[in-house]
């Protein structure tokens, strides 16, 4: 039997995803926590790909999510959003880290995000036990 947290060669999973609403021009910034890449170590370069899933609507609704969709890849453990996503809509994020190898899977989903509507500079920070919403201005006027 394979199993993969035991299977040499495959980058780790990454871990404590966040989600940064910048608002302006509706820029959304992802980022994660990966263990350092050595292509030595894991055989070749590891690249990031980020999914996404949404629903439309004033509330949070895990049965009305769509299907995962991959958003983006690159080899940063960061992403910018610019213009992509859309008031009205939930959204959650995941990331796996891929070398030629394979992955171990992707992380955990973030929490349940919509873009801010009277909120800036928000950022979510999730692990597996926790999440709090962090806003340098709760409300603008």
């Amino acid at each position: 039997m394979l199993i993969l947290g035991q299977t040499a060669g495959l980058p780790p999973v990454p871990t404590n995803l966040s989600v940064t609403d910048r608002r302006r021009g509706r820029t959304v910034i992802v980022e994660w926590f990966a263990e350092p890449q050595e292509s030595s170590i894991h055989g070749s370069p590891v690249l990031f790909l980020l999914e996404e899933r949404h629903h439309v609507g004033r509330h949070f609704s895990a049965a009305r999510l769509s299907s995962w969709v991959a958003r983006h890849r690159s080899s940063r453990t960061n992403v910018t959003l610019k213009n992509l996503l859309r008031p009205g809509h939930w959204y959650q994020f995941r990331v796996a880290a891929v070398s030629a190898n394979g992955t171990r899977g992707f992380s955990e989903p973030s929490l349940p995000f919509t873009l801010s509507v009277g909120m800036t500079n928000c950022l979510w920070l999730t692990s597996h036990s926790h999440a709090e919403l962090w806003c340098c201005s709760q409300y603008t006027t």
